[in-house]
């Protein structure tokens, strides 16, 4: 087993403090990758979903650029590469959004799914994020459950929060095809965010 921080809560929490529309995840897959040395320095990215097979920001990058939200729905990757980071945060400087995860501690064997990780500490800034925003968009049934159950006697969360598909790759087991992910959160999107509608 390896203990594994979560290095991008703190920067991402100051830079979107104040934003009515998060996204919330469990922990990053890819710093589950790194601690075990499974980096792929072309193709992941050192930032929240930059596992080279997590749908995410691709995702977000159509919708948006469809939209015409952003110049291109096309995204660097590279470990080391500060653009790929960037494009991912103007994305969400674009919507408008957060980004954060349930967990700033967790330890793994190696295995990054919901399932796997065993949660160590929680994220010390998920009460302000949660109390402050609007729409919570959790991204797996696995998160909509351990918030509920951290914030269980606050019946004002449970009214905030919005469940989308995973992004993650095995999600395609369910039937979320790219085509099919990316229609779900845009159908989830565009009922909330202001930016769709201006």
């Amino acid at each position: 087993m390896a203990r594994i921080f979560h290095r991008y809560l703190e920067e991402a929490f100051f830079a979107c403090r104040g934003r009515r529309y998060w996204f919330v995840g469990s922990f990053p897959s890819v710093l589950v990758k790194e601690a075990f040395g499974r980096i792929h320095p072309e193709r992941d990215v050192d930032y929240f979903y930059g596992g080279e097979g997590n749908r995410f920001w691709p995702t977000l990058a159509r919708i948006f650029f469809r939209r015409g939200l952003v110049d291109s729905e096309r995204l660097s990757g590279g470990w080391e590469t500060k653009e790929a980071i960037e494009e991912r945060k103007r994305l969400l400087d674009v919507g408008g959004l957060g980004i954060t995860d349930l967990y700033r501690e967790i330890e793994s064997e190696g295995k990054a799914s919901d399932r796997d990780i065993v949660p160590l500490r929680w994220n010390p800034y998920l009460e302000e994020i949660v109390f402050q925003a609007e729409v919570l968009f959790l991204t797996s049934r696995y998160v909509v459950s351990h918030l509920e159950k951290a914030f269980e006697h606050t019946e004002s969360v449970r009214q905030k929060i919005v469940c989308l598909p995973s992004p993650s790759p095995l999600s395609r087991l369910a039937g979320y095809t790219d085509e099919k992910l990316e229609r779900k959160y845009e159908e989830i999107l565009s009922l909330f965010l202001p930016v769709f509608r201006e």
